[in-house]
């Protein structure tokens, strides 16, 4: 017999709309969530939203026979920017199944091995900064000017010169006000939005200002195919790819909608893991030993050793310590799905409309004490040994999404965030710059917020 589902004490009119107002929502979203289990709904004014922070109620909303990816609003808004790039697009539209067919193989362990010395290289630009000087370092602040340098670079050989000045380049302020912008309007009410003159026209001129450039980029690449014939990047796999099912490639706007996309995503992401990576290490000095163990034997028979793609696997507690890092502070934290026509779940139990968004609360799922033992909050890298991996279900973490909607890059952040931290633990000791508490600063995603931290020159072990 179908259950109510539970929700939080509402208002007559306004619903929910109390405890998500003011401050920072995610923070409330987390706060107001985290105490029902399986399942609950809230209403926002007129909106309708249920949330499920249950592992295996969750499995059944992954079916993707009966339901979908969500384009909620904030993601609506960012349409403005990235058009239909892989995370914007609707699954149904044409150039996101094409997209996925043309790029998938272009995140392949093969494709992707291409890339690590372009990341290395801008690697070592963070490092000479912070050994110039590495007092009171703003973490975020510089994670993201490598990812940004890294995902030019790799996406379209193109340098934002994040390392060479201090400024912003102009494509870097105007895509950060864009996203931020897009995360504003999705919180404005929709008869507001045209009277937000100011906004707007910045807004528009920012978004004027990408389009311009990134055109400019590709014509270039177009006009003079032969002086890119031997450059390995993202951009010219688009322009010379064909899509075996339809016959045709990508046009000129959806590669730069992509582009935009792999800039949004393939920035903001693995900077807010490494970051919370390096907060996690900071809070956990057993931890830390035994990663520094782990970069100190894998250059001890020479500190100029390069890093190269296959040698990935050998940092296996790396990659133990970044994935526990994605499960205790995805930087997505939730994603939506819907259902394509009414249903039912947890044994006909729940009763779902269809074209509802379905919130999956990765932050809550991945605490799931079933799947993550009684202490889910303890940061403990164990939990992704092989055995533990071997053990558990796979649906419990969903950190890069599901499904064909899944991140397609998600190789390609893991291997940039291995190499950089491989590399500052090789080079670097690292502690708070002052008292810190953490506290989440948020955007596109989720990021430890005023996290500051000196670095010093490590003594290469003997």
């Amino acid at each position: 017999m179908p259950t109510k589902i539970p929700h939080p004490p509402r208002k007559l009119v306004t619903g929910n709309l109390h405890q998500m107002n003011g401050g920072k929502i995610m923070d409330r979203l987390i706060a107001v969530t985290k105490d029902f289990r399986p399942i609950l709904e809230l209403k926002v004014l007129n909106i309708q939203l249920y949330v499920i922070n249950d592992v295996d109620l969750a499995k059944e909303v992954y079916d993707d026979h009966f339901y979908d990816k969500f384009i909620d609003k904030p993601v609506e808004h960012l349409r403005s920017v990235a058009g239909d790039g892989l995370f914007t697009a609707y699954t149904e539209e044409e150039n996101w199944t094409k997209a996925h067919r043309i790029l998938t193989p272009a995140f392949g362990h093969e494709a992707i091995a291409n890339y690590v010395p372009m990341m290395l290289d801008n690697v070592q630009k963070l490092l000479d900064r912070w050994a110039k000087n590495g007092i009171n370092i703003d973490v975020c602040e510089d994670m993201t000017r490598l990812t940004f340098e890294v995902i030019g670079v790799c996406g379209f050989d193109y340098s934002f010169g994040c390392f060479d000045n201090e400024e912003q380049h102009p494509f870097v302020e105007a895509m950060v006000f864009a996203i931020e912008e897009c995360v504003r309007r999705a919180r404005t009410a929709p008869f507001l939005l045209p009277l937000r003159f100011k906004k707007n026209k910045l807004f528009n001129q920012y978004v004027d200002y990408m389009n311009d450039l990134l055109d400019n980029v590709i014509q270039k690449r177009r006009s003079n195919p032969q002086d890119y014939s031997d450059k390995i990047d993202l951009l010219n796999l688009m322009l010379q790819s064909t899509d075996k099912l339809s016959g045709t490639g990508l046009t000129d706007e959806n590669i730069r909608h992509q582009i935009v996309t792999f800039m949004v995503a393939g920035h903001e992401t693995t900077s807010a893991l490494l970051s919370f990576a390096l907060y996690s290490l900071t809070e956990n000095k057993t931890i830390l030993k035994r990663a520094y163990a782990e970069v100190d034997a894998f250059f001890a028979n020479g500190s100029e050793r390069i890093i190269s793609h296959e040698d990935f696997m050998q940092f296996e507690y790396l990659r133990q310590i970044l994935m526990e890092t994605l499960r205790l502070y995805p930087p997505l934290a939730l994603f939506t799905r819907y259902a394509k026509e009414d249903r039912f779940i947890g044994k006909e139990k729940y009763p779902i409309k269809a074209n509802t968004a379905i919130i999956m609360m990765a932050y809550h799922l991945h605490r799931d004490p079933k799947h993550w033992g009684p202490t889910p909050e303890t940061f403990d890298p164990e939990h992704f040994s092989k055995e533990a991996f071997r053990k558990r279900d796979r649906d419990a973490f969903k950190a890069f999404g599901h499904g064909l909607r899944s991140c397609i890059g998600q190789h390609f952040a893991m291997l940039e965030a291995v190499v950089t931290l491989a590399k500052i633990l090789q080079n670097f000791e690292f502690t708070y710059s002052g008292p810190y508490n953490l506290s989440y600063a948020e955007s596109v995603t989720l990021r430890p917020e005023n996290f500051k931290l000196d670095f010093k020159r490590r003594k290469q072990p003997s």
